[in-house]
């Protein structure tokens, strides 16, 4: 159920004024922002996933401070400030700069969540152990013998299945479909990846089972591997699309959201400022023309 994760929240209590209050943590941000690169035995750095330029040590918003180590990897994430301290996820790898766990503590330091990863002796990731407050679970991969991930499962605690996935690959070594299974081994939902002749990403298909003639959603991308478009569908209609246009730093400029059932759009426009790295320090949020939000970042350099 690590994917499952990818889009929730933990919620954490904590105490404020005598009285206790129910607040969302973005503890769990630094904790599922890895989910993409546990896969890998030489992972991108964090400064890589993050567009960060330069060797930078620290970021800082109004929200959190995420700290980086020489090599480019997330070490820590405070959630809060100093006045309003919300907890923290702390990071640690081995000597080949592979996770080996997070752990995710509330305002009160106390432990709410805990990765656990376990590699063979090629460095290959075979297990991943998930400990939180709603109980344990963990899932299990396999590899090909050219050392691509082929299968993953994630079992309950208890041992039960919950689901399993599938990847296949072509000659060029491209993913170009993952099988989704249910606790019975049953096809529920199915991705198709559709690459150019430079293999290079182009659409990526999104189906649940009974499949209609249209994904749920499908998405399109540019040369650079970001996402251009993103349509959603229901009962093969055409739901929604999503347009992104970036900067040459790959930081989204704008977005117009077009509904599949009127002719109403709403466009998003993001203006950014820069440091001499190339990271931006501003960046503010339009919609419509109405400035909706400005964040602002501070970041210290090795």
């Amino acid at each position: 159920m690590l994917d499952s994760q990818l889009n929730s929240i933990i919620v954490v209590i904590i105490q404020k004024n005598s009285e206790v209050i129910m607040k969302q943590s973005m503890l769990l941000l630094g904790i599922l922002m890895f989910a993409g690169m546990l896969l890998a035995t030489a992972p991108r750095t964090d400064w890589q996933k993050g567009g960060l330029q330069g060797k930078v040590k620290s970021l800082r918003t109004i929200y959190e401070t995420i700290k980086y180590n020489p090599q480019g990897f997330r070490v820590s994430i405070t959630s809060g400030d100093d006045s309003n301290y919300n907890g923290e996820t702390n990071y640690s790898y081995d000597s080949a700069n592979r996770l080996l766990t997070v752990i995710a503590k509330n305002a009160f330091h106390e432990e709410i969540h805990r990765i656990t990863n376990t590699y063979d002796a090629a460095g290959l990731l075979i297990k991943t152990v998930n400990k939180g407050i709603e109980g344990n679970e963990s899932d299990k991969f396999e590899y090909n013998a050219k050392k691509q991930l082929s299968g993953k499962k994630n079992y309950y605690e208890d041992g039960r299945l919950f689901e399993a996935t599938e990847y296949i690959y072509d000659a060029a070594g491209n993913k170009t479909r993952e099988n989704i299974y249910n606790s019975d081994m049953e096809l529920s939902e199915y991705i198709n990846y559709v690459y150019d002749a430079s293999n290079k990403l182009v659409e990526k298909w999104e189906w649940t089972v009974p499949a209609t003639e249209m994904p749920d959603t499908m998405y399109k991308y540019n040369a650079q591997g970001l996402v251009t478009e993103e349509n959603a569908y229901y009962m093969d209609e055409l739901e929604s699309r999503d347009k992104f246009s970036y900067d040459n730093y790959g930081n989204v400029t704008r977005n117009v959201a077009e509904s599949g059932y009127s002719d109403y759009t709403e466009t998003h426009t993001y203006i950014y400022t820069y440091d001499k790295q190339g990271n931006w320090l501003t960046k503010e949020w339009y919609s419509e023309g109405d400035l909706i939000e400005k964040t602002e970042r501070t970041i210290t350099y090795y």
